[in-house]
């Protein structure tokens, strides 16, 4: 029977079914379907799932999500085969599908808020809405839940007593780590909601070093505090009255301290007052100062992407995750943490010197476009927009691929941070301006295996780029090292790359593994840098794409489950690519780093790596002695021969 023939979806109300669970359920079932049955139907409705077969013998229709049990002359060997390799693994699939039967993403939303992140709460309903999703958004919890496919709480201690059921619920978390409200009961309400969202990194770090929420990963996914334009849609703002305005919980002592402190200035403070009634005195005073709750506090930044989005600077105490939000250096004006001396120093700086309108509205439009990319990317993964919606929603946020793109899993928190804070400008030193792409992560709720979330934003980047028209691209993962050299050999690399178009399907700066039967096409010396053309590669660590490579990743699917021979760099491999990797390698791979893909750290892959390029650097002289009197001359360039 054809593998095209063998699996039908029926699927009302999840269009994403089809699109993203084929590829992963044949494999998985084929090899034995075909041995004790003639078709088969899968079947996902709004509240069940079920694998229909009629049996080869009799006809009668047999639900595979049970063992089969019709009663005829099935083969024993077939029945055996079925329960011992296969049904184990088809049951693990379904019962993860049959979580997505809980929820409705086709029913009304409903998104329940704390009124001081109502602003943010109302972000998510219109990027929601514009998505096609009907949502109502309330203060007060409803009488019942019933009534309601999915539920968004932020806030969520404002609730503890009224939460939806967990089954449906899904929590946007707001709380420090450092917050009283951390506690073991509201750790577990996390762990028991059927998914999570994070706005903090280091906050996400931290739930992986619990006992409690160790396992709060797999159902957790990060995104980045967001700004309202609408917010700020005033054509003139008012008359400024104030000098600061201060707004938050007056409860801490330190914060009385430090506004005591400010009388020769026109402040204005306000407690307990949210929305318009404190947007009328916010858009009156020059600055909003953030001072923190904490001692030793995480960045309030929901108060500064708000007062930003109502077109007011901030003064802010920092913190130790300030440098995580490097776009708010425009901004925002940082001073010292618990000093009332370098806040005063700052704050009359700051008053002589206020940054634009127009430099806090690009700001605020920056934040709220990675904003609604990255909630289009959770509707994704969850399997709530299908991937080809998911495209179109990227192409037109106007988001630019640029000529280079790191992956990074955000959710892999230790890593991301470890990005952010020490590989950024490392990357700009050497000129690559590059943008930084979310990893689509569809395991843990989806049961998906890490490597096949790897794959599809591998996929995901390729759709993209070709559809942009771009027949060339960079892409790096988070974890990548540069070396001291590597803007010599870089730019010696780009412009062999750039004479040889069409020549060349891929540039490797990474090798983790040599091919035993690798095919070495040539081995020359380009301006001092020694080149191997190769027939096959493993790594994804640094790579160039040519236009033939991202057709072949852009087409990816999972064709075994085997992740031997379905991910993404052994998928390439299986290809007939004309690979070039330069010797010694261009780019080397953090050892401090945990693999997201395999859960090892990857200084255990340094073995292999080093031998890898000392294969290549031999095969490299081999080449070039067996063919040293050959001639090889190009019209657009020259290449000089190694002896």
């Amino acid at each position: 029977m054809d593998s095209t023939q063998i699996v039908h979806f029926e699927c009302p109300s999840y269009d994403f079914a089809a699109e993203i669970f084929a590829d992963a359920l044949v494999p998985v079932i084929k090899p034995c379907i075909l041995q004790i049955t003639g078709g088969l139907q899968y079947v996902l409705s709004d509240r069940s799932i079920s694998l229909l077969t009629d049996c080869r013998d009799c006809g009668d229709d047999v639900d595979l999500c049970e063992l089969p049990s019709c009663g005829t002359q099935v083969s024993r060997q077939s029945m055996k085969l079925w329960r011992t390799e296969y049904h184990a693994n088809c049951t693990s699939i379904f019962r993860q599908l049959q979580q997505y039967a809980m929820l409705d993403p086709t029913k009304k939303w409903l998104i329940l808020t704390s009124p001081h992140v109502q602003y943010l709460a109302t972000l998510y309903k219109n990027v929601l809405a514009d998505s096609g999703f009907a949502v109502e958004l309330a203060l007060t919890p409803p009488t019942t839940f019933e009534l309601y496919g999915v539920c968004v709480v932020l806030g969520a201690v404002a609730f503890l007593s009224q939460l939806p059921p967990a089954g449906i619920r899904v929590v946007v978390q707001l709380e420090q780590k450092s917050s009283g409200w951390m506690t073991n009961s509201y750790l577990h309400m996390l762990q028991d909601s059927y998914a999570v969202i994070e706005y903090n990194l280091d906050n996400m770090h931290f739930f992986t070093r619990q006992k409690i929420t160790r396992t709060l990963h797999s159902k957790t996914w990060w995104i980045p505090p967001g700004g309202s334009l609408a917010l700020g849609t005033h054509d003139d703002l008012p008359e400024k009255q104030w000098d600061i305005v201060f707004y938050g919980d007056l409860r801490s002592k330190r914060r009385q301290r430090m506004l005591n402190s400010l009388k020769h200035l026109r402040t204005k403070v306000i407690s307990e007052t949210f929305g318009e009634d404190a947007y009328y005195h916010i858009r009156r005073a020059k600055y909003v100062l953030n001072l923190h709750f904490y001692g030793s506090p995480q960045l309030e930044i929901f108060r500064i992407m708000e007062a930003l989005s109502l077109g007011i600077p901030v003064i802010s105490e920092d913190a130790v995750d300030s440098n995580l939000y490097p776009h708010l250096n425009k901004v925002v004006y940082f001073f010292k943490l618990n000093s009332i001396r370098s806040m005063k120093k700052v704050i009359n700086f700051a008053l002589k010197n206020q940054p634009s309108r127009q430099i806090i509205q690009s700001v605020v439009a920056e934040s709220q476009n990675d904003f609604k990319l990255s909630v289009h990317r959770l509707l994704y993964c969850l399997g709530w927009i299908t991937p080809s919606k998911y495209n179109i929603f990227f192409r037109e946020s106007g988001a630019q691929l640029l000529g280079s793109v790191v992956l990074s899993l955000p959710e892999a928190a230790h890593r991301r941070i470890s990005f952010q804070r020490h590989k950024v400008q490392s990357l700009k030193k050497v000129g690559i301006d590059a943008r930084v792409f979310d990893a689509i992560k569809l395991n843990g709720i989806s049961g998906f295996p890490h490597w096949y979330s790897t794959a599809m934003s591998y996929s995901t980047i390729a759709n993209l780029a070709l559809a942009k028209g771009q027949k060339k691209l960079t892409i790096m993962e988070d974890d990548v090292l540069l070396k001291r050299d590597h803007a010599v050999r870089s730019a010696t690399i780009t412009r062999y790359l750039d004479a040889s178009q069409g020549e060349w399907d891929v540039f490797v700066g990474l090798v983790a593994d040599v091919h035993k039967d690798v095919v070495v096409f040539d081995a020359f010396n380009f301006e001092g840098v020694k080149f191997l053309i190769v027939d096959r590669f493993v790594s994804m660590v640094f790579n160039v794409y040519g236009e033939r490579c991202l057709q072949y990743m852009a087409d990816w699917r999972p064709l075994t489950g085997d992740p031997l021979i379905d991910t993404i760099d052994r998928y390439l491999e299986s290809k007939v690519l004309r690979a070039v990797v330069a010797v010694p390698f261009l780019v080397g791979h953090d050892p401090k780093q945990d693999s997201t893909l395999w859960g090892i750290q990857n200084k255990k892959y340094d073995h292999q790596i080093a031998k890898s390029e000392r294969i290549l650097l031999q095969k490299y002289h081999q080449f070039v002695r067996r063919n040293k009197h050959r001639s090889r001359a190009s019209p657009t360039y020259s290449l000089e021969i190694d002896a």
